[in-house]
């Protein structure tokens, strides 16, 4: 529904912060085998995390040539105001999150507000 077009021709696939939020105000996107696990050991709750991403998703980061198909990087904030960061392919319905963390665990790889990697324009 909301997944960007394919292209046949390496052109980039991109998704957009609105994208983002609509497909997670109305659909169920999955959760790899590795995103629950970490949200599990970072206590970021599935729900909490959808409701983030469907709240204020911000995509900080994209991956239109990952070999598993296209993703982005976005950055949302849980109900209690903590920073999440979900890395989410598209390439696919439904979406999966494929794995997420908490970018303020370790501040010393972010700016201060976890929009852009230190060390990296």
């Amino acid at each position: 529904m909301l997944a960007p077009e394919a292209s046949t021709d390496r052109e980039a696939h991109t998704v957009t912060d609105a994208q983002i939020r609509a497909y997670f105000a109305s659909e169920k996107a999955d959760l790899s085998r590795h995103a629950s696990r970490r949200g599990n050991s970072r206590n970021i709750d599935p729900i909490s995390l959808a409701q983030a991403l469907a709240r204020d998703a911000q995509v900080i980061e994209d991956y239109p040539y990952d070999s598993e198909g296209p993703s982005a990087l976005a950055l949302a904030h849980l109900a209690d105001g903590r920073p999440v960061h979900a890395v989410i392919g598209f390439s696919t319905e439904p979406w999966t999150i494929i794995t997420v963390y908490r970018p303020d665990d370790e501040p010393h790889r972010w700016n201060p507000d976890f929009t852009k990697r230190r060390g990296r324009r």
